[in-house]
């Protein structure tokens, strides 16, 4: 193994166990991230929970080959095609957010409420044709593709009655995204218990988009959400 691959694989990990003490990850969903900039390797976490994922438990496959190895999640094709959509995409999480799912599987508007939830301009769409074959899971290319497509070029999507799948540039862009997304979410459930939510103003909603992904913003949360001890301690 690099040195190159270790260290991604190490990154992938903490992500997940970040996620996982978030309550973002439960027993299932995936984190995956290109084998560098503009790679079609892919490296993503097995068939284990991703909150117990350890870095032997990461593998890799390559986007330009046919089908899947049994190592990968069925899921797989979900990463598979937004990657191949997306250029800028460099990882990416799919995860079952509950805030997220019940917002939008309510049908509430999942829009920026406040300015740490800002991750995108647009409204985050959700996605609901599924194929009756495999239920509300996208084990397929083609369904995968329609995924894809209505994700377009923004960062996140639901899937109804599902989960989340959060893009970034990079694994932490992936990981900060799937956090605020969640954010956001809890606040509108619990704005929608006493009222009707109220939104960000658009022209504030684009200040955020900025303020949010602002390299020195990010780095602030990223020593928040590390500040977790067990995070830190699973490197020892």
């Amino acid at each position: 193994m690099s040195v190159d691959s270790l260290e991604l694989k190490k990154q992938l990990m903490t992500g997940c166990r970040v996620l996982d003490s978030f309550g973002i990850f439960d027993e299932q969903g995936h984190l995956s991230s290109r084998v560098g900039d503009g790679s079609d390797l892919i490296c993503i976490n097995g068939n284990t929970s991703p909150g117990t994922a350890g870095i032997q438990e990461f593998e890799t496959y390559d986007l330009t080959r046919s089908g899947y190895p049994d190592s990968v999640p069925g899921e797989t094709p979900i990463h598979s095609q937004i990657y191949r959509a997306r250029d800028d995409v460099g990882a990416i999480c799919h995860n079952h957010s509950p805030y997220a799912v019940i917002v939008a599987s309510a049908g509430l508007e999942l829009r920026p409420v406040h300015q740490v939830g800002t991750i995108q301009k647009n409204s985050v769409a959700v996605y609901d044709e599924y194929d009756e074959r495999g239920g509300t899971l996208i084990t397929t290319d083609s369904e995968a593709k329609d995924v894809a497509a209505l994700l377009g070029d923004d960062r996140a999507l639901m899937l109804k009655g599902h989960g989340a799948v959060v893009a970034g540039a990079t694994v932490t862009e992936a990981v900060l995204g799937s956090i605020k997304l969640e954010y956001n979410a809890m606040l509108i459930y619990h704005q929608a218990a006493i009222g009707e939510p109220w939104y960000l103003p658009e022209h504030v909603i684009e200040q955020n988009v900025e303020f949010v992904w602002d390299e020195a913003k990010m780095e602030k949360s990223i020593d928040y959400y590390l500040s977790n001890a067990d995070v830190l301690n699973s490197f020892v």
